[in-house]
C-alpha cells in the first residue's frame, strides 16, 4: 500500500541545477510549451506548478540563462 501511495503523488515543484535569471526561465512538459500554470520561484530556485501538474512519467524540460554575478 505505501508503494500505491507514493506513486500516485504528484510533484509540482522542480528545483533547477544552477541559478537562473528569471525572465529566461521556460517551461516545456511532453514537447509543448507551458505558458502559464507555472511560476519561477526565485528563493527556491525552482519552477512551481500551480494548475495541470504534470503526472508522473511525463517528461519536463527547463530552459533558463543563468544569473551571472560579478565581484
Amino acid at each position: 500500500m505505501p508503494l500505491l501511495a507514493s506513486a500516485s503523488v504528484k510533484v509540482n515543484q522542480f528545483d533547477l541545477s544552477s541559478t537562473a535569471a528569471p525572465s529566461t526561465v521556460r517551461v516545456w512538459v511532453n514537447g509543448t510549451e507551458r505558458t502559464g500554470g507555472w511560476t519561477f520561484e526565485v528563493a527556491d530556485n525552482a519552477v512551481l506548478f500551480t494548475t495541470d501538474i504534470p503526472e508522473s512519467g511525463d517528461t519536463i524540460d527547463v530552459t533558463y540563462s543563468m544569473l551571472v554575478t560579478c565581484d
